[in-house]
């Protein structure tokens, strides 16, 4: 009996090691059907909530409002490689201007402190961008920008087919003017110099 029980312990660390053997891949198949925030995925025959356009890199964005993420589409050829008048990002008479701009056309859905968070961006089916976020702004070249403010979302794609409210605004200001809001919205990351990395769009 006791000769028995001798072999059965000796039998345990085996018959562990088996076990692990077994239940780890099961594990691994378990886990790798949730995210990383152990929630399960959609379906795969559903698109994902605020996925990007062929063609466009996205940036995480209003998560918690609900929003879809933030998406760079490729800027168009009539405004592809604009750039601004020399010394505007921080040029104190030009972001002054810009701020009275951003104060009466922008804030109601861009908000006070630029985090798209404006009395009227509630009820937007695309939520505005988070302007403090330094990557997404170092990420935005100023053709992008003058394209965007300038020709809004409303009538421009992807912008339009996600929901944009965003009007243009090139019946409304100059391209100096666009130019002074858009340097305005920048401070609100603490970018002050433009991000040009070949190839982004």
């Amino acid at each position: 009996m006791l000769r028995l029980m001798a072999q059965c312990r000796a039998a345990w660390p085996v018959l562990e090691i088996a076990l692990v053997v077994m239940i780890l891949p099961w594990l691994g198949c378990a886990a790798s059907e949730l995210d990383g925030r152990g929630v399960e995925p959609p379906a795969r025959d559903q698109p994902m909530r605020g996925a990007a356009v062929a063609g466009t890199t996205g940036h995480s964005g209003h998560g918690e409002m609900g929003g879809k993420s933030h998406i760079h589409a490729p800027v168009p050829p009539e405004y592809g490689g604009k750039a601004p008048p020399a010394g505007i990002w921080t040029n104190p008479t030009v972001l002054a201007q810009g701020q009275a701009i951003y104060r009466r056309d922008c804030l109601a859905c861009h908000g006070e402190q630029g985090d798209g968070r404006g009395p009227a961006a509630a009820d937007l089916p695309l939520k505005p961008p988070d302007f403090r976020d330094r990557s997404m702004v170092r990420a935005m070249t100023p053709d992008y920008w003058l394209w965007r403010v300038m020709e809004g979302g409303q009538g421009v794609e992807p912008y339009r087919s996600m929901g944009s409210s965003m009007p243009p605004w090139k019946g409304q200001l100059s391209e100096d003017e666009a130019w002074a809001v858009i340097a305005y919205a920048r401070t609100f990351s603490g970018t002050h110099t433009p991000h040009t990395p070949k190839g982004h769009h």
